[in-house]
């Protein structure tokens, strides 16, 4: 099957839990027109990280990219997500992901390496300098009713590349066209969790999810 170029990949998630991170079973087709609209969508900017050692590093707010935690407390009715920790164990003031049953269907966090830096005392700042961390948005959607089956659209882009597929299925995350970058979700009931990363050191992405149902 020829790859489909751009933001015309469509992928098909049926995720499940192991050893909390996200797997998933996904599929490609060629273009199609969807007369009947997204479900749901979200763009998003994401600011610059620091060089890495490796591909996918943790986002830099611990937990924001455990999407199978996220999706399972919302659908276990556990209200908003809290992220208080820069690191592994560095407290701070949370950074708030709201339950999107009570917030219109959707919610959106974002937090930045370069936002935690700013203001951040020596102890953040020795953290972020030693270890690598990816700045992350991550975006939470409740679904309609009886909208089990989803496709998703994945991209990200930024000034010099142009918004790019993502499509590069790997066992822990999705790895995008543009380089630096990758999406980790999961679908838990009508809940649908998405968590986009970021470790370019030098430039801001611009990260977009569309969610269609099944025809």
């Amino acid at each position: 099957m020829r790859c489909v170029k751009a933001i015309a990949l469509v992928l098909l998630f049926t995720s499940w839990q192991n050893a909390c991170r996200t797997k998933q079973t996904t599929t490609t087709s060629p273009k199609r027109s969807d007369t009947s609209g997204p479900l749901a969508t979200e763009q998003f900017a994401v600011g610059p990280a620091q060089s890495a050692k490796l591909d996918n590093p943790p986002c830099v707010r611990r937990g924001m990219d455990d999407v199978v935690v996220i999706a399972k407390n919302f659908a276990a009715k556990q209200g908003n997500q809290s992220f208080s920790y820069v690191g592994k164990n560095t407290p701070q003031a949370p950074v708030i992901l709201k339950d999107p049953s009570v917030n219109g269907g959707r919610s959106l966090s974002i937090e930045g390496v370069d936002d935690r830096r700013r203001g951040s005392g020596p102890e953040v700042e020795a953290i972020l300098t030693r270890e690598s961390y990816s700045s992350c948005g991550t975006v939470a959607f409740l679904l309609p009713a009886n909208s089990s089956q989803i496709r998703v659209v994945l991209t990200a882009g930024d000034e010099k590349n142009g918004q790019l597929p993502c499509n590069a299925v790997q066992p822990q995350f999705t790895k995008c066209d543009v380089d630096g970058a990758a999406w980790v979700s999961f679908h838990e009931d009508r809940y649908f969790v998405a968590t986009f990363k970021n470790w370019s050191p030098t430039l801001t992405r611009t990260a977009k999810i569309e969610l269609y149902p099944m025809n």
